[in-house]
């Protein structure tokens, strides 16, 4: 079974990408042995191989890359809103936090 190679790092700026990619070990393990050359070529997400996405992510413009289990998370921006669209609502304290606790005051 022949896996497809990757052919560049992806960047945040390509259109056809979201906000977050996620690499796989094997899509790891292409690109830092295509960028190692003619060294010996890595079986294993060591981290070295870690080290040199995290490198090579900062470098093509992601904000940050977090590896969990076998792959990596490549954010382009804060994927993170808390405010989902403006309200005109008054809506009180409590509610405003999602809990029904007394607002504790200094």
């Amino acid at each position: 079974m022949t896996t497809p190679s990757i052919i560049s790092f992806p960047k945040p700026s390509d259109p056809d990408l979201k906000v977050v990619v996620v690499l796989d070990a094997t899509e790891m393990l292409q690109l830092y042995n295509a960028a190692a050359g003619a060294g010996p070529e890595s079986t294993i997400v060591d981290h070295d191989v870690q080290t040199w996405i995290t490198n090579r992510a900062k470098t093509s413009g992601w904000i940050s890359s977090e590896f969990v289990g076998t792959m990596c998370i490549l954010k382009a921006a804060e994927t993170i809103s808390l405010v989902t669209k403006p309200t005109t609502e008054k809506v009180s304290e409590r509610a405003a936090i999602g809990t029904n606790q007394p607002m504790l005051r200094r």
